[in-house]
Parts: structure tokens; sequence; C-alpha cells
């Protein structure tokens, strides 16, 4: 299954000081051991699975901006949403879960303690 990655689980699974970094890293060795594939979209550049926004997810983040009333604070985790989305990735990696959780549309992987 393909795992969209989220800023925060990049930074805290490279960072060794970083107060997440063991549980991250863990997750991290977890998924790619049991053949997970994980997708970065161009704001998080990375050598992985990359998922480009197409029109579907434009329309997506448009339609999802409206509906669930998201501000200009909010653009970018939604482009980010709607562009996994469109290329069919349902789980989102990431200690944010609130920035996805209102779509209602993705499975949250946590790697707080």
């Amino acid at each position: 299954m393909t795992h969209g990655i989220d800023t925060d689980f990049l930074v805290a699974a490279e960072i060794q000081d970083h107060p997440f970094h063991r549980e991250a890293d863990a997750l991290l060795q977890s998924l790619l051991a049991d053949g997970h594939d994980l997708a970065l979209v161009p704001q998080t550049l990375a050598e992985v699975v990359r998922v480009l926004p197409d029109g579907q997810a434009v329309s997506d983040f448009f339609v999802w901006l409206t509906r669930h009333q998201l501000g200009r604070k909010r653009l970018l985790d939604t482009m980010l949403a709607a562009t996994f989305h469109s290329a069919g990735v349902r789980r989102i990696v990431t200690n944010n879960a609130g920035d996805f959780q209102v779509l209602g549309i993705f499975e949250i992987v946590s790697f707080r303690p």
C-alpha cells in the first residue's frame, strides 16, 4: 500500500535529535520492510514514489476549501491531500492528523508515542 508522507514525519525521521526520531525511524523501517511505497508531493521532495497534482487534485482542492471552510493557512495541506487522493493514496503518515481528518477520506498513521 502507498502511504502519503507529511513533512513532519520526514523531519522526525531524519533529525536524530528530534523528540520523535526513534518512533518515526521505527515506523519508516517497518513500512519499508513490509514493502509499502512512500509518496511525496513536490513540497516534500525525496527519492520515493512521486505524486504530482493533476486536474482532479485541483478540482478536489477547490471543492474541499469551500466545503470544509478552510482558510488560507490550510492551502498547502489541502493541496497535499488532494494530490494524494487523486493518486489513490488513502493513508497519510503525519502527527498533524487534524490537518487531514476534516476531509474524512484518509487513514492517518501517527508516529507520536
